[in-house]
């Protein structure tokens, strides 16, 4: 009787093979890893855009219940210029954005924001007034919730436009908007604004009413309010010839760390226009398009952007 054998050889990688095999899965990953960040970052960007739709819907219907935008702050002092907390313009779309109960417990229409957190220092905060809101965030800038550089409180990335006419040489009562005090109100929301549509003379399509400034490498802003002179908190923020430019080089002066646009997005930052419509701004617009569209009323013929 005979038998055959059937031997079978099994042989592994050898170590070239192997090193190879690691060597492939290396390179698809660093193929990978840029894609999907980039589709989060589409994503996120995404995300950002519905934001500011959403404010834009919150506005239009605050003017319809109202018959005016809301006012970029309600300062408590007599003369505007005494620097003292005030509810911002964000606080007034809170029930026009499904958050009523945060506004009633606030109490906007019988308490000052002082009275409200009890203090007149600007780092005493409140559970109200640290209480992030994700429609007013944009998700690519990551970090906190809260702004370590504006007292602390509940942050924001979407801020309203002052205009295009603040002076540098005297910031005193910039923000006003008392023809008599200040004629550098030209935007659509200051101190004590009423800014109706009929005051949109250049159109609502030409005007921009609120764009982005991101919390990583500026101030930042804060949905709450306003804290003093120089302590704006992202309530209204101007356009000034390259600022937007700047902001995204991270080359802007000193001065105009705290009060120009900017976000995390490459290339530019969102853009909400009075008609409700969101834009992506690129970072490289004329400089004179960019005011022209910071303002309400020039008159001027507006570039491509």
């Amino acid at each position: 009787m005979s038998s055959s054998l059937s031997i079978r050889s099994h042989r592994g990688f050898t170590l070239i093979e192997l090193l190879v095999v690691i060597a492939i899965i290396a390179i698809l990953i660093a193929l990978l890893l840029p894609a999907v960040q980039q589709a989060r970052e589409a994503a996120r960007r995404s995300s950002c855009k519905n934001n500011l739709k959403q404010i834009g819907l919150a506005l239009h219907n605050y003017h319809d219940t109202h018959l005016t935008f809301p006012p970029g702050m309600i300062d408590a002092s007599s003369g505007q210029n005494a620097g003292l907390a005030g509810w911002g313009w964000m606080v007034f779309l809170l029930p026009f954005v499904e958050e009523t109960n945060l506004y009633q417990s606030l109490k906007v229409s019988s308490a000052t924001l002082d009275q409200h957190r009890n203090s007149t220092t600007e780092t005493v905060t409140t559970a109200e007034t640290r209480t992030p809101i994700s429609g007013f965030m944009c998700p690519s800038d990551i970090g906190p919730s809260v702004n370590a550089n504006r007292g602390g409180h509940a942050k924001t990335n979407y801020v309203g436009v002052y205009g295009s006419g603040y002076s540098t040489s005297n910031a005193s009562g910039g923000y006003l908007d008392t023809n008599s005090k200040s004629t550098r109100f030209n935007g659509m929301f200051a101190g004590n604004s009423n800014v109706r549509m009929r005051d949109l003379v250049d159109g609502s399509s030409n005007t921009f009413a609120v764009g982005e400034v991101e919390n990583k490498n500026r101030q930042g802003g804060v949905w709450i309010g306003h804290f003093g002179a120089s302590r704006w908190g992202g309530v209204f923020f101007d356009a000034r010839i390259g600022t937007l430019i700047n902001a995204m080089a991270n080359t802007d002066p000193a001065w105009a760390k705290d009060n120009v646009f900017s976000s995390l997005h490459t290339g530019g930052a969102h853009f909400l226009k009075a008609d409700g419509s969101v834009h992506f701004i690129s970072e490289n617009i004329s400089g004179i398009t960019y005011e022209n569209l910071s303002n309400r009323k020039d008159g001027n013929v507006v570039g491509d952007h």
